[in-house]
């Protein structure tokens, strides 16, 4: 499973959302509580646009692991720009 979230974040990097979806759905799926997979999921949704999204994914990965310092960087810097978007 390593393997797809390795892939996953390269493919956040070359911008390749979708994929980078997909190789993240497919480590989620046999392992569910794989934090890097939900903080990945999450960039890959922001990375389509899809803020609301990628911050349920955040959650996730902050439920499953509180202290995580990128799920809480993430959560906060997503949460700031969609409240700068509804004023």
């Amino acid at each position: 499973m390593a393997a797809y979230g390795n892939r996953a974040q390269c493919k956040i990097k070359l911008e390749e959302f979708q994929s980078a979806w997909t190789d993240c759905n497919a480590v989620l799926t046999l392992e569910p509580s794989n934090v890097k997979a939900w903080i990945r999921r999450g960039s890959a949704k922001e990375g389509m646009g899809l803020c609301v999204d990628a911050l349920e994914d955040y959650r996730e990965a902050q439920l499953l692991e509180p202290k995580n310092k990128a799920a809480a960087d993430a959560l906060a810097r997503l949460s700031t720009q969609l409240c700068e978007g509804l004023s």
